[in-house]
């Protein structure tokens, strides 16, 4: 593959696929979803999931 034939939308498109992955070496969760779960247990945050209102 030759990077240069492909635009930054490209690659960004790659990239989010790839974060957002589920990863055997963090217990099947993503990245984000492993980084939310510390930032709770340091107590530095309630939690990263948005709450919505259920309408």
């Amino acid at each position: 593959m030759v990077i240069s034939l492909h635009g930054p939308d490209d690659m960004e498109a790659v990239a989010a696929a790839l974060k957002g992955r589920p990863r055997k070496t963090l217990g099947w969760r993503t990245p984000a979803e492993a980084l939310d779960a510390v930032f709770v247990r340091s107590g530095l945050i309630r939690s990263a999931i948005p709450i919505t209102s259920g309408q």
